[in-house]
C-alpha cells in the first residue's frame, strides 16, 4: 500500500515529502500536541478528583450506600469522615483481609491488580524520567541538533547516539526487573487472598462450594440418580446427592418480576418514610397494570403501598406453584452433584478435570448468580454452531478496524505526515499550529478510548450467544479476545503502518536522485 502510494505521488507532493524527511516531524506541532494531551489528561483527572471530593460528603447515600443499607459490621465498609479528603485514610489503611470480608474475592483481586499497575507506572516513570530526560538534554546540547527555541525538543531523543544508547539498554533491563518484581509479589498476594477466601467460613458454608456441575449429560443418565452414577464412573467418592435440572418454564421471568416489584416497593417506602417523625398526609399512588386485581382497570390510580404488597404476595404464590410442579417437567442436559465437604468437592473436581464420561463435562459449580442459566440447556452441537459466527465476526471486526487504525497511526497521530502529501493542509497547519496540535494530541487517543469502551460490550454479547455457562467464563473469553485484538491492531498494525509510511517517505527521498526500484532497494 505504501509503495503504490509513493508511485502515484506528483512532483509537488515529492517536494513536500523531501521537506518532511529533512525535518522528520514538525517540532512545533508535535510540541503543541504533547502539551495539549498532557494538559487534557491532567485537567480531566484533577476535575474528576475535585468533584468527587466536594460532592461525596453531601451525597453519602450515593457514594457509600453500603453504610446505610448493610447493618452487618463484618460486611459494612469502614467509617469515612465528612472531610474533603476523609476518604484517603480508609483507602490507604484498609488491607486485603478486610477487603476480602467486605467486598469479596473478585473485587479484592481487581483492586490489587489496579494497585499493582499503579505502582509499576510510578516506578517506571521515576526511573525513566530520571534517566532519559537528563540524558536527552545533555546529548542534544552536546550535538547542537535540537531547536534551542523549542523546550520540548530538548527532552526528546532527537540526536542521542553512540555510547549514550547504553543508558537506554540498562534502563530497559531495570524496567524488566521492576515489572517482574511487582508481578511476583502480586502473584503471591493473590494466591494468599484465594487461600484465605477458600478457608473462610462464608465460602465453606455455601452449598455451591461443595457442589459439582455436570453438563452435556446423555439421555440415559438424566435422572437424579443417573447424575451420581455418571460421576462415579470416573471417580470414587463418598456419599453423593444428585439433582437433574428440569424445565421451569416461566419461573425465571416470575422471579425477575418479583424482585423488580420488591425494589419498586422499597423505593416507594423510602420516599414515603423519609421523615419518619412526620409522614406525608397523602399516601403515594401508582397506576394499575395488566394482570393486577380485576377490580382495578389498567392505568387507574391506586394506593401504591397496598397495591405493590398485594402484587408481591400474588407473585410469590405463582412462584411457589411453579416450583411445586417443576419436579414433573421435562429434564434438561445438566445437573448438580453435592458432596459432604468442600475439600471432597475440590479433590473430586481436580481428579476428573480431564475425564469426559459419555461426552459430559464435570467441573466445580459456580454460584447461582454467576450462572447464565439459559445457556446451560443448549446442546453441545448448538454451542459449536453458535461459536462459529462469533469467531467470524471477531475476525471481521479485527480486519475492519485495521483500516481506521492504520489511518490513526499514519495521519491522526502525526498530522504533519498528512501535510507532507497535502500542501493546502500543510499551509493550514502552519497557520494554526496550536489548534491542530490540540486536535492531534487529543483526538487520536479519544477515538481509540471510545472504541475500546464499546468493544467489551460487543464481545460479551458474542460470548453469551456462543453459549458460555457462567459470567466468569464469559469475562475470561472477553479478556482473551480483547488481548488478541489489542496486540494485533495496536501493537502490530499500528507499528507496521507507521514504520511503513516512514519507509515510503525515505523511498521518495532516495527517488529524487534515481529510479523507483533502485530507491526501494537502497532504502
Amino acid at each position: 500500500m505504501a509503495i503504490s502510494a509513493v508511485a502515484t505521488l506528483q512532483p509537488r507532493d515529492s517536494e513536500n515529502f523531501l521537506q518532511y524527511i529533512q525535518n522528520p516531524f514538525n517540532t512545533q506541532l508535535t510540541s503543541k500536541a504533547f502539551w495539549s494531551s498532557f494538559g487534557y489528561s491532567i485537567s480531566g483527572a484533577v476535575l474528576c478528583a475535585t468533584l468527587f471530593c466536594v460532592l461525596r460528603p453531601h451525597n453519602r447515600t450515593l457514594y457509600a450506600p453500603r453504610i446505610k443499607y448493610i447493618s452487618d459490621d463484618k460486611r459494612a465498609p469502614p467509617p469515612v469522615s465528612n472531610g474533603v479528603f476523609g476518604w484517603v485514610q480508609p483507602v490507604v489503611e484498609t488491607r486485603d483481609q478486610a477487603l476480602l470480608e467486605k467486598i469479596g474475592q473478585d473485587a479484592t483481586v481487581f483492586l490489587h491488580f489496579t494497585t499493582m499497575c499503579r505502582n509499576i507506572t510510578i516506578f517506571l516513570s521515576i526511573i525513566g524520567c530520571g534517566v532519559y530526560i537528563p540524558l536527552n538534554i545533555v546529548e542534544n546540547s552536546k550535538n547542537r541538533s535540537s531547536d534551542g527555541s523549542n523546550t520540548f525538543m530538548k527532552f526528546a531523543p532527537y540526536s542521542v547516539g553512540g555510547r549514550a544508547c547504553w543508558a537506554y539498554v540498562i534502563t530497559s533491563h531495570a524496567f524488566d526487573f521492576v515489572i517482574c518484581y511487582f508481578l511476583w509479589t502480586s502473584s503471591r498476594a493473590v494466591a494468599r487472598i484465594r487461600c484465605d477466601y477458600f478457608e473462610s467460613s462464608e465460602y465453606q458454608t455455601k452449598t455451591a462450594s461443595r457442589t459439582l456441575m455436570v453438563t452435556d449429560i446423555p439421555q440415559q443418565y438424566r435422572t437424579d440418580a443417573g447424575v451420581v452414577k455418571l460421576v462415579l464412573q470416573v471417580a470414587t467418592a463418598g456419599v453423593l446427592s444428585g439433582a437433574i435440572a428440569r424445565h421451569v418454564k416461566d419461573l425465571p421471568e416470575l422471579i425477575k418480576t418479583y424482585e423488580g416489584t420488591v425494589r419498586e416497593l422499597e423505593g416507594v417506602l423510602s420516599k414515603y418514610s423519609k421523615y419518619s417523625e412526620r409522614l406525608p398526609r397523602k399516601r403515594p399512588t401508582c397506576k394499575a397494570r395488566d394482570g393486577d386485581e380485576a377490580s382495578f382497570a389498567a392505568g387507574s390510580e391506586v394506593d401504591a403501598i397496598f397495591h405493590l404488597v398485594a402484587r408481591i404476595q400474588r407473585l410469590a404464590g405463582r412462584i411457589y406453584a411453579a416450583r411445586k410442579v417443576a419436579r414433573g417437567n421435562e429434564v434438561l442436559p445438566y445437573g448438580f452433584v453435592t458432596l459432604p465437604t468442600m475439600a471432597q468437592a475440590h479433590e473430586l473436581a481436580h481428579a476428573v478435570r480431564k475425564e469426559h464420561p459419555y461426552g459430559s463435562k464435570i467441573r466445580l459449580a459456580p454460584g447461582p448468580t454467576d450462572l447464565i442459566w439459559k445457556n446451560l440447556s443448549l446442546p453441545k452441537k448448538s454451542r459449536r454452531w453458535r461459536d462459529f459466527p462469533g469467531h467470524v465476526l471477531v475476525s471481521a471486526l479485527i480486519v475492519v478496524w485495521t483500516v481506521p487504525n492504520a489511518l490513526i497511526a499514519v495521519f491522526l497521530a502525526d498530522l504533519s505526515k498528512l501535510g507532507a502529501i497535502w500542501p493546502a493542509f500543510q499551509a493550514e497547519l502552519e497557520r494554526r499550529p496550536r489548534t491542530w496540535g490540540a486536535i492531534q494530541g487529543i483526538l487520536a487517543p479519544l477515538v481509540t478510548m471510545l472504541f475500546y469502551l464499546l468493544l467489551p460490550t460487543i464481545f460479551r454479547r458474542l460470548s453469551i450467544y456462543a453459549g458460555d455457562f457462567s459470567k466468569t467464563e464469559r469475562e475470561k473469553g472477553v479478556a482473551r479476545k480483547l488481548y488478541a485484538f489489542f496486540v494485533l491492531n495496536n501493537l502490530i498494525v499500528f507499528s507496521l503502518f507507521s514504520a511503513g509510511w516512514k519507509y515510503a517517505a525515505a523511498v521518495i527521498q532516495a527517488q529524487s536522485n534515481q529510479n523507483l526500484w533502485s530507491a526501494i532497494k537502497e532504502t
